[in-house]
């Protein structure tokens, strides 16, 4: 049985430069904690590398999902939004290419900057092909965003994909296969009207 665990949080140099100074009482919670762990919390949030590797070795953990930590760059806006959100992308992505099989990622998002969020999202799709969990991400913030062509797209790909892949997730794919009928209908109705 294979040990995967979900939203791993890891920072940047860059949020972390965007955060206040914590207070003694953060401080103190850090040390304690650290002490706890056996490691210092603050240094090994930002590996994403060997350091994590063992970690996770020590601990019998095969697959960690990566997640840049609070506030994330949904905390911000603007190009710093944008700017964080790509930045951590791009050190999860490295990390996924340089430890394959040992780490996948939820991107992070500028949603302060939605068209901005929607681009990052399908940088990091076409950057990890191979990742359903991108694309599922990604259709669902194209629907939610008024993309309605572009979701139903990317829902139709899932579907497609799980379908060679043999996927076992019915829930799933089929609420999947309910939003893209739904989708196809309503966008053909407005297309009627036009």
């Amino acid at each position: 049985m294979r040990i995967i665990t979900l939203e791993d949080h890891f920072d940047t140099q860059l949020c972390m430069a965007q955060k206040p100074p914590p207070n003694e009482l953060r401080l103190r919670w850090f040390r304690d904690r650290s002490k706890h762990l056996g490691h210092d919390i603050e240094a090994e949030i930002v590996d994403v590398g060997a350091s994590r590797i063992a970690a996770m070795d020590a601990t019998g953990i095969d697959l960690q999902v990566l997640s840049l930590t609070t506030p994330g760059a949904q905390a911000f806006e603007g190009e710093l939004a944008i700017r964080i959100a790509a930045d951590a992308n791009d050190r999860m992505h490295a990390a996924v290419k340089t430890y394959p099989g040992r780490f996948r990622a939820f991107a992070a998002l500028p949603t302060a900057e939605p068209d901005a969020a929607v681009r990052e999202l399908d940088r990091a799709a076409r950057e990890a092909p191979y990742d359903l969990a991108y694309r599922l991400d990604l259709a669902v913030l194209y629907d939610r965003t008024g993309h309605g062509n572009e979701a139903l797209i990317l829902y139709r790909q899932l579907l497609q994909a799980a379908a060679e892949d043999g996927a076992s997730a019915p829930p799933l794919l089929s609420s999947i296969q309910q939003r893209a009928d739904y989708l196809a209908a309503r966008l053909s109705a407005d297309a009627d009207k036009h």
